[in-house]
């Protein structure tokens, strides 16, 4: 296809395709790979950060995640019930559910009371694959595999230095 990038997943061989560089503070030309350089916990958390901000962004919510030390590297943190408007809202919501549930679990902290994952399971098909403006687009798709990539790696990361730790330590 036009304008694609072909690309190799290291893991499999296999030819991985964007459909374009994905722009941003860190821009995305590689979805599963990560560099050396970027594979410390610190230095994760920064970009994971990013990304939940610039897909938040997307539905104007970009002041809601705030760069956490621990966990993935975010939380939603503000109450955005009076920016939630008819007009956007599942869309917003949709976002704001799913990047919550993705960073929750992590934090060790008592949910927002004002994020209601209830919603989640109806938004989330709407978010990820609708054909209407409601969706995210292709390109916070590809911050939001990115995202998820990284969190991942973050999190094998910290289980391997946990069981490498001494008991009792």
């Amino acid at each position: 296809m036009a304008g694609q990038s072909e690309r190799t997943a290291p893991e499999t061989g296999k030819s991985a395709c964007l459909p374009a560089q994905v722009d941003g503070l860190y821009p995305i030309t590689d979805v599963w790979g990560i560099p050396p350089e970027l594979d410390a916990p610190e230095r994760l958390r920064i970009q994971i950060a990013q990304f939940a901000r610039e897909i938040a962004h997307e539905v104007g919510l970009d002041e809601i995640i705030v760069a956490q030390e621990h966990g993935i590297g975010f939380a939603c943190v503000k109450s955005c019930g009076d920016k939630l408007t008819e007009k956007h809202s599942r869309r917003s919501r949709g976002v704001l559910t799913l990047l919550h549930a993705l960073s929750q679990p992590y934090l060790h902290t008592e949910p927002m009371p004002d994020i209601d994952l209830t919603h989640l399971s109806s938004d989330l098909g709407i978010v990820l694959l609708d054909c209407s403006e409601v969706r995210l687009s292709d390109h916070g798709l590809i911050k939001l595999f990115r995202l998820i990539r990284l969190s991942r790696r973050l999190l094998e990361g910290l289980d391997a230095a946990s069981n490498d730790d001494p008991p009792g330590s």
